[in-house]
Order: C-alpha cells, then structure tokens, then sequence
C-alpha cells in the first residue's frame, strides 16, 4: 500500500490527533477521525503495516479454508475474500455515518486505524476504488506536515 504517506508524518498527524482527543476532551472529531486515518496509512507503509496486511492475510486463508471445508471445498478461498470484504463494507459504512453524525468514539477511532487494512481486503475494482480514496484524504491531510516537516 505505497500512498505517498510516510511513517513519520503518520505519527506526527496521529500524536496531533490523539492530542486534540485527549488534551481537547474530544473536541474537533471529525478532524480527530481524519488525523487517524492519516496515521493508519502512514503505519502501513512500516513493517508493522505489512505484518498486519499479511495477518490479515492469514486469517483470510484461514477463514477460506475452513469455510471450504465446511462446504466440501477445501481448495476454496473464495468465502473467506467475501467475508473479509462485506466486513470492510460494514466498517467503512459505519465509519462514514459515524463521521456524518459525529458520533465518535474510541471504538470508532480504533476501528479508523483498521479501515486501510479492511478495504484493502476488498478485491478487484471496488477495493482498488476504496484505497484510492482512503490514500486521497491521507494524502491532503498530511500535505502540510509534509512541507512543514520539509519530506
């Protein structure tokens, strides 16, 4: 997932945002839930991204496998893809209705930092359509700190 966002400005967005969130007393939520995006994105371009891109990974073999076996397919990883992706679709809904209503939580905000990892889980054009999108918005918030910080 290379999204033109990297690891240092991720956390500095994510510390600014958990700053506003704690030291603000949940004040500015909407921009909170955009900072921690922008620090999803950045951790997943680390090693600890690609470790959690490939544990998700596992345990979507994992979920295909014993589905397939359920169904007398054990070659079939098809129903664990499915799976993952209404998932990733549920997430991002209820992210995106949390954001319109500012009903904003630590739930919603460790479930955030998920939602690069979940959408990248959606195959074909949908999946590549939602991770262009989340690397969008990661991208015009870490903008400024890019040129701040001079990267």
């Amino acid at each position: 997932m290379n999204s033109g966002v990297t690891a240092t400005v991720g956390l500095v967005v994510g510390v600014i945002a958990a700053c506003i969130w704690i030291f603000g007393k949940q004040a500015l939520p909407r921009t909170v839930m955009l900072g921690t995006v922008t620090f999803g994105v950045g951790i997943a371009t680390t090693g600890v991204g690609h470790w959690l891109h490939s544990l998700v990974t596992l345990a979507n073999n994992q979920l295909g496998k014993v589905l397939g076996g359920l169904l007398q397919r054990p070659d079939l990883t098809t129903p664990g893809t499915v799976l993952w992706s209404i998932g990733a679709f549920v997430l991002a809904f209820w992210l995106g209705f949390s954001f319109k209503h500012r009903d904003i939580d630590l739930k919603a905000l460790a479930a955030t930092v998920l939602l690069p990892y979940a959408i990248a889980t959606i195959p074909g054009g949908v999946g590549e359509a939602g991770q262009t999108v989340i690397k969008t918005v990661a991208m015009v918030v870490a903008w400024p700190f890019v040129q701040l910080l001079g990267l």
